[in-house]
């Protein structure tokens, strides 16, 4: 077993003038390549509108396509479709947990978003963690109960009314498999 004093570990500087799309979980590079499939594109762009209608009114949360999230100088990650209440306090980066997260698998991503990013996402306390399997067409939901993830739900052409900080989002989610 390598000792961990041995690993190379990156922060947020790093990250920073790196080119190309990546995530870094603590200290560790994950390159974001390939691109996604298209299938996982289309559900990605879908689901964002959906969710984009659904918190028109609300006022104070809206739905963002990737964006880094920086969890602190080592780990920044970027969901496939975030739901972010409140003002941010910087520009560039996302710098509080979002409300809710959807992870939409892939062949070279689905162990780290099932395992790691659920990890991660469970500790930074979001109240939403949706994984999505393109390839299955199925939909989990995980809600943020009592310090841990609970899975409240396991679909495929369902609608589901999300509850973000009194705003509701009925996203039916049939409408993302097209």
């Amino acid at each position: 077993m390598i000792q961990a004093k041995y690993l190379p570990s990156y922060n947020h500087a790093d990250y920073m003038r790196w080119e190309g799309d990546w995530e870094l979980i603590q200290g560790i590079p994950y390159a974001m390549s390939p691109m996604p499939a298209r299938k996982h594109q289309d559900v990605n762009g879908s689901l964002l509108f959906l969710f984009y209608q659904a918190l028109d009114g609300c006022g104070k949360c809206r739905a963002y396509m990737p964006i880094d999230w920086k969890i602190d100088d080592k780990t920044v990650v970027q969901p496939d479709v975030s739901v972010v209440c409140g003002e941010w306090n910087n520009e560039n980066y996302l710098d509080f947990p979002p409300e809710l997260v959807v992870e939409i698998l892939s062949p070279s991503t689905a162990m780290k978003d099932l395992n790691l990013k659920y990890e991660i996402y469970e500790v930074e306390k979001v109240h939403y963690y949706v994984i999505i399997d393109p390839k299955k067409e199925t939909v989990t939901i995980y809600e943020y109960v009592e310090n841990k993830f609970v899975q409240i739900k396991a679909m495929r052409d369902e609608t589901y009314t999300f509850d973000i900080q009194n705003c509701k989002a009925a996203i039916d989610f049939s409408k993302i498999w097209n």
